[in-house]
């Protein structure tokens, strides 16, 4: 019997899977009258599809109505799937999507990212969202555990993938690797990914490649700093709505962050002490079959270094000044 094919992109690295979702959002007409689904249902007012995931985290989750809903367009649909909240759910939660293997060729995508890289924008995620652990302390949870980590070891995250869609429907691809070449990452995903074949790319709409754009390092070590003055007074972790009011006061100007003295030697500037890694993923790789040569060298041979900051970088001649700080944005 025909089934659509269904993609299930489960994420990895949130920029570049809020500018694939992005991409897919602005086209959804386009899309579809090439009998492309990126669905409007489970997309609430973000781009990607977070309400599905949660629906499938809820206790009473019923598989009928996504089911009814596949089923609903023709059979040689290809419908996508997005949130990087899919790869973050337990188990259980991913094996209520068992049963669209019923209704849909299934295959899921995985956005590999280098740890190297991955982990000062993991670290400042946390940052930006009330953690006020420095960043060497924030790597050493990582390092002290490499094989139990799932952002160093990502098999673990796929595990429940693949014992529901086996190996041969898992397809991993390196993101380092896109954008070192240069490549859109929703041009590759529709066209390599997704095989959408005889499609107007001419028409399609490009989204700007700086969504999620990160903060300046000064910017993340003052929030952290911000989100420490913010615990030792409340006794409780910060919100993201101190990082909020702190933005909001630097664009109107109340802050001015040239009166910070940065404790850091500028050619380095957050950078100054290396740390080499090690870790062999080829227990990871091996299994997956590299469909996009992307992985032809072998990431236990790699010799990057992962560079990390001291400490804090903020010295105590700005206590008075970010005590100052804490106190013009009066986060409740």
């Amino acid at each position: 019997m025909n089934k659509p094919n269904l993609i299930l992109h489960i994420g990895a690295h949130k920029t570049g899977t809020s500018y694939i979702q992005k991409v897919l959002s602005d086209n959804m007409s386009l899309l579809a009258k090439n009998k492309v689904i990126y669905p409007k249902k489970w997309k609430n007012i973000l781009w990607g599809h977070h309400e599905l995931v949660l629906d499938l985290c809820g206790q009473n989750y019923n598989p009928k109505e996504l089911l009814d809903y596949i089923t609903s367009f023709p059979k040689d649909s290809t419908i996508i799937f997005s949130s990087e909240n899919f790869e973050s759910i337990d188990a259980h939660s991913i094996s209520n999507l068992e049963s669209i293997k019923e209704v849909a060729n299934v295959k899921v995508v995985y956005f590999y990212r280098h740890f190297q890289d991955l982990a000062y924008s993991l670290w400042q995620e946390s940052v930006k969202h009330g953690d006020f652990k420095t960043f060497p302390s924030f790597l050493f949870e990582y390092y002290s555990r490499p094989v139990q980590s799932i952002d160093i070891n990502f098999s673990l995250k796929l595990e429940p993938y693949i014992s529901i869609f086996g190996y041969e429907n898992i397809e991993i691809i390196n993101y380092n690797k896109l954008r070192e070449e240069k490549i859109d990452l929703a041009d590759f995903f529709l066209r390599q990914v997704c095989h959408v074949d005889n499609f107007p790319f001419d028409k399609l709409l490009i989204a700007n490649n700086s969504i999620n754009e990160s903060f300046s390092s000064e910017k993340v070590e003052l929030i952290r700093a911000l989100n420490y003055l913010f615990y030792t007074t409340k006794q409780e972790k910060a919100t993201s709505a101190l990082r909020e009011s702190f933005i909001q006061a630097l664009s109107k100007r109340e802050i001015n962050i040239d009166n910070i003295i940065f404790s850091y030697e500028k050619k380095y500037r957050l950078y100054k002490d290396s740390l080499p890694i090690k870790v062999s993923l080829s227990k990871a790789l091996s299994a997956f079959i590299d469909r996009h040569d992307h992985f032809e060298h072998q990431l236990s041979q790699n010799k990057d270094i992962l560079v990390v900051s001291p400490d804090t970088w903020l010295g105590i001649d700005n206590s008075r000044y970010l005590h100052e700080i804490f106190k013009l944005i009066n986060i409740n």
